[in-house]
């Protein structure tokens, strides 16, 4: 059964992919500034989990790449408005903020294997969410980028010739 708004465009609802999609973005948002606070907070106590002292070096990798994260985060914000908006420009900013996580999370991964000093059971703990994060994404990529599904249900706000045609 087909998911249609009063203008005839399938809602988000019409489509499994894209409403589990929308359950990960109110998920995503809801636990984003949880975990960037506890990284910060770590920074800003400066003692590892057994007390020593953190590096100067690793306390500014943790504010730097969080800050990052927060700016990611505001973007995600706005991206899950324009996504229950149903707005045109939700598949770009999806997009977007896809390839910038990609980025990110190599960056910090990059920075954190740099203090690693050989110690490779650290570099497969830094590389193990890489992993299982980056072919989720990959498929999400591929999905925003070729469905007609996401280009049918993205059209807000609607031209005048959109929103006749629809209404017919």
């Amino acid at each position: 059964m087909m998911h249609r708004d009063a203008n005839g465009i399938p809602t988000i609802r019409s489509s499994i992919p894209l409403s589990l999609f929308g359950f990960g973005l109110v998920l995503s948002v809801a636990s984003t500034p949880f975990g960037i606070a506890d990284e910060l907070l770590f920074a800003l106590r400066g003692v590892d989990e057994l007390g020593d002292p953190l590096p100067f070096e690793w306390r500014r990798l943790v504010v730097v790449t969080n800050c990052l994260y927060m700016l990611l985060f505001v973007a995600l914000v706005v991206t899950a408005y324009m996504f229950f908006g149903q707005r045109t420009k939700a598949p770009r900013l999806v997009i977007a903020i896809l390839v910038a996580s990609f980025i990110l999370d190599a960056v910090d991964a990059a920075w954190r294997i740099s203090f690693a000093e050989g110690d490779s059971e650290y570099v497969v703990q830094v590389m193990a969410p890489l992993a299982a994060f980056w072919p989720i994404r990959i498929v999400w990529l591929l999905y925003w980028t070729l469905s007609k599904r996401v280009k049918e249900t993205f059209v807000y706000p609607l031209q005048a010739s959109e929103g006749v045609a629809a209404n017919r």
